[in-house]
């Protein structure tokens, strides 16, 4: 069946076709909430809110972006809506999965020098996190992002830019110049 036809039956009450919908686009929604909450306990109660605002909404989807791309965006947003209710930081957890995702096999870095690069881009402010994690961790172009967080593409490069240039300040202060570029690299690709 195609996606049209799987949303006009959802809309219409078919609950095998909402189903089938959310079960396709699952595992991209927990992937890029487990980027911004983390791996931990919170990841699971965040996708099933995020998973009843789907259904509660999906009478509002336009198809004027990819499902996935609507679906994504309200994850996003209530994931947003958590964390700022919660006034949490969020969990290492998050950076420690991307910047496991994003290391290469062959480096000598110490597992120190990683998990000090891991709180530098837990420490960023919410909003540049997001906008730094899809970026350069989950691979998003900065239009998908500003589709995904409703936000001016020009404020997602400013945050993109200000979170880049928190990360680059704290490299150049690191003991070791020498690899400091390419701690950066491995955070940040």
């Amino acid at each position: 069946m195609s996606e049209a036809w799987l949303v006009w039956r959802a809309r219409h009450g078919d609950r095998n076709a909402l189903d089938r919908l959310l079960s396709r686009e699952l595992p991209a929604i927990r992937g890029c909430l487990r980027r911004v909450i983390g791996a931990d306990a919170e990841l699971d109660d965040v996708t099933q809110l995020a998973l009843i605002e789907i259904v509660r909404s999906i009478d509002t989807y336009r198809g004027e972006a990819r499902l996935s791309t609507w679906m994504i965006r309200i994850a996003l947003r209530t994931a947003w809506r958590h964390i700022r209710s919660r006034s949490k930081v969020i969990s290492l957890a998050a950076v420690a999965d991307a910047a496991a995702h994003a290391a290469s096999p062959g480096r000598t870095d110490s597992g120190a020098e990683l998990a000090q690069m891991r709180a530098v881009v837990a420490g960023l402010p919410v909003d540049q996190r997001m906008v730094f994690l899809l970026r350069d961790i989950e691979g998003y172009t900065t239009r998908e992002i500003a589709e995904l967080l409703e936000l001016p593409q020009g404020t997602v490069s400013t945050r993109l830019r200000a979170a880049r240039e928190r990360i680059r300040a704290h490299v150049e202060g690191c003991p070791s110049r020498a690899s400091a570029d390419d701690r950066l690299a491995e955070v940040s690709s």
